[in-house]
């Protein structure tokens, strides 16, 4: 993969894919079969009357190609120096790229999630569509339409969901606290493996709904050396795979915000599998950033240890299986890179 300079673009110098709100009235996601890059050109059109509009991006495709402008940023000052790389400079290739005008200080706030009026800072949708034209384009190569696919969410089930939970017909149903938008990494060990999983928490555009952004980099390891610590050659060595998923949650009366995942394989997303709340740090209504979530990942039921004759064995075994299935989650900025913390 190269830039348009031709200086190479890498995971050791932190060109990192983070996989993306919804799809809620008005906001439904943009198709992955139409939309083509402009051309460059020296000089900038007015739009006509007649011309369509930008596309509107799903707050799910919003997050993906935030973080894939970061990344590019990233990747560009590693490979070039912090002080020959700026967001000047991207805001000049956008421009050369897409003819549309972004101020460099719009760029840096936006790709850092920087917060105005108790608001993360976004992007209009000209210039969000500016910026993943340019991203898109085959000499940047760092987003594809391929990375905005995702999977569809039965919106007005959801909203009967939220309904049925409700302690009384006129009750307003519960909604997920703003501070628990955010990202989150997680370190699970299990039968000789260890895995890295980043959780990112999107809340939609109407507040009812929380959207669920999962990696995954599992690792063959049976030790306790901490991920940390890890070299990047030892990262390598030891990769086993890695896991994509995503999926839509909703937060009962009891403060338990459940998760319903799909995980992405080669033919999209297929296998299902669920979350569920064991703790939170602090509490949803203390008005602070959740810090800390206990959640519970669960799938399939079955397992070698249903042959087992001894039912007592059995049900021991099941609670061990349940035990190393709950995840800590603990909150990491937005810019953080997994690969400078323990991730590859």
């Amino acid at each position: 993969m190269r830039n348009p300079a031709g200086s190479p673009l890498s995971a050791e110098a932190g060109y990192l894919w983070p996989p993306g709100d919804d799809t809620v009235r008005g906001d439904a996601p943009i198709s992955t079969t139409t939309m083509r890059s402009r051309p460059p050109s020296s000089t900038k059109k007015p739009r006509r009357r007649n011309e369509p509009r930008p596309p509107s991006y799903t707050a799910p495709q919003r997050e993906r190609i935030r973080s894939a402008l970061l990344a590019y940023y990233k990747a560009e000052q590693a490979a070039k120096g912090a002080s020959n790389f700026t967001w000047k400079d991207v805001a000049e290739a956008i421009f050369l790229y897409t003819d549309v005008k972004i101020d460099n200080d719009s760029l840096n706030q936006f790709a850092t999630s920087q917060v105005s009026r108790d608001k993360v800072r976004g992007s209009s949708p000209e210039h969000l569509h500016a910026i993943f034209t340019f991203l898109s384009d085959p000499e940047i190569n760092a987003l594809s339409l391929e990375d905005l696919k995702e999977p569809e969410i039965p919106y007005h089930f959801a909203l009967h969901l939220v309904e049925a939970l409700k302690y009384r017909e006129h009750r307003r149903s519960t909604q997920p606290s703003k501070w628990l938008k955010g990202r989150y990494r997680a370190i699970a060990r299990s039968d000789g493996k260890i895995s890295d999983i980043r959780l990112t928490v999107i809340i939609s555009t109407d507040g009812n709904l929380v959207h669920l952004i999962e990696e995954e980099d599992v690792y063959r390891y049976a030790g306790e050396k901490d991920l940390a610590e890890w070299s990047s050659y030892e990262r390598k060595l030891n990769h086993f795979t890695f896991n994509e998923g995503r999926g839509w949650g909703v937060l009962t009366p009891e403060d338990n915000l459940l998760g319903f995942m799909k995980r992405k394989d080669l033919d999209g997303y297929r296998d299902n599998y669920f979350y569920a709340t064991m703790g939170v740090i602090p509490d949803f209504s203390d008005e602070a950033d959740i810090e800390h979530l206990a959640l519970l990942a669960y799938d399939v039921p079955y397992g070698v240890e249903d042959e087992w004759e001894d039912k007592h064995q059995w049900f021991q075994e099941k609670s061990r299986k349940t035990v190393s299935k709950i995840r800590h989650f603990m909150r990491i900025s937005q810019d953080e890179d997994p690969i400078n913390t323990g991730g590859d």
